[in-house]
């Protein structure tokens, strides 16, 4: 189909010049000048009408620049993200990613990568049309910091970040599975481990209020 239109508009193309040619040699006697006058309307359709045509529309049309555009929609994204990220900790804090049971029965794949950035690495994440799972961090002058989602759970590479993030936050446990070649087991060990710690925590919290109250 393609092909066969092709060819039609070929057609057409030269038979515009053969009919303005024979236009040209009716009224005009000279032969030289008839090819002088069809070189330069030919010379004027390919290259002066569309590169003046394209710098006219440019200035006229006043099309933001790329850094414009950015700033403009910025703001929009950046709200959008903080919104997502808004309520995934809401979710968090109403406890709807608080069993020990459901973390050793996830499977390696997204789903315990997200869990990891957000609840060892401390990033958040959201599902972006175009580039997928991003890991949203903040710089220290405060601006977002995106990147895929790495494969903790997966590969053996991510997963020893986990354990680096671990040990710098002083959760030493991290030494115990440090050289387990099984990121799966490191990821949910690690989950676990930040799981008990927040429960023990809770459960202090709660017994200090009880004391108060009597």
């Amino acid at each position: 189909m393609c092909i066969f239109l092709s060819l039609i508009l070929s057609i057409a193309y030269l038979s515009i010049f053969i009919l303005l040619g024979l236009l040209m040699s009716s009224l005009i006697r000279k032969s030289s000048l008839v090819l002088l006058i069809l070189l330069a309307v030919w010379i004027s359709l390919v290259f002066i009408i569309p590169n003046v045509s394209g710098v006219l529309s440019g200035k006229l049309a006043q099309l933001p620049s790329e850094l414009q555009t950015a700033k403009q929609m910025g703001p929009m994204i950046q709200e959008e993200v903080w919104g997502k990220i808004a309520e995934v900790k809401e979710r968090a804090i109403k406890g709807e990613f608080q069993t020990k049971e459901e973390i050793l029965a996830m499977k390696p794949g997204r789903e315990l990568n997200i869990r990891v950035a957000e609840e060892i690495i401390g990033h958040n994440v959201i599902e972006d049309e175009i580039f997928g799972d991003m890991e949203v961090s903040r710089d220290d002058k405060g601006n977002s910091v995106y990147q895929p989602l790495r494969r903790y759970s997966e590969d053996i590479s991510e997963a020893q970040i986990v354990v680096n993030k671990m040990i710098k936050t002083e959760r030493n446990e991290a030494l115990l599975w440090a050289n387990d070649s099984r990121p799966e087991v490191i990821c949910k060990a690690a989950l676990v481990s930040i799981l008990e710690k927040k429960k023990a925590k809770e459960k202090r919290a709660r017994r200090a209020k009880f004391r108060v109250i009597k």
